[in-house]
């Protein structure tokens, strides 16, 4: 019997990715007009721009973003169906943020076996031969690490926050919705 995994990321994937509380805080802290995540990156100094993520991070705004009542009811009902369900962030590993997290991820409603806090997921995996791996991420390049195992399934999750983000992987199927992604991992399970 071949044991399946759900890798699921987070931010932009299972929530909006909450951008206008990150922007508020930018243009309130910075007096920065840019409008996205880029532009506030083009504008700022690296020093300052890790200075007011870090603030933004610490501040509560993330573990209030309401999730998408339909990535619970996938993910459910693919815990219900004895797929092991990860998620996987590159938020910091921090003690706050990781009981915030976990926190968060619960009171939403979801069902999950483990949460790992992996700050640069395009460089490290999870590999089993018995294992089929389905990876969801709205960010292509952190399926660098599954792309050359047949094992692997990775679903790039396109939200509003990246529609200019171009996915060159012809193996990465491209989702918009959760009902899309519904329906391929139906299809497997």
């Amino acid at each position: 019997m071949v044991n399946k995994v759900l890798i699921c990321d987070i931010d932009g994937t299972i929530c909006k990715y909450p951008t206008d509380e990150f922007v508020t805080l930018v243009k309130s802290a910075y007096g920065v007009s840019s409008v996205t995540d880029a532009e506030i990156k083009q504008s700022l100094s690296e020093k300052e721009y890790k200075s007011i993520k870090e603030k933004y991070r610490f501040g509560g705004e993330k573990f209030k973003v309401p999730v998408y009542p339909e990535a619970v009811e996938v993910i459910n009902n693919l815990y219900e169906a004895n797929v092991q369900i990860v998620f996987q962030t590159t938020r910091p590993p921090d003690p706050y943020i990781k009981s915030q997290t976990y926190a968060w991820l619960i009171s939403s409603g979801f069902k999950f076996h483990n949460l790992i806090f992996n700050v640069n997921k395009k460089s490290s995996h999870f590999y089993s031969t018995s294992t089929a791996f389905f990876v969801i991420d709205d960010l292509s390049e952190n399926f660098a690490p599954y792309l050359d195992l047949p094992s692997a399934h990775c679903l790039y999750f396109k939200n509003e926050r990246l529609e200019n983000h171009q996915n060159s992987l012809s193996n990465v199927k491209k989702v918009s919705s959760w009902c899309e992604i519904d329906i391929y991992l139906n299809s497997f399970i």
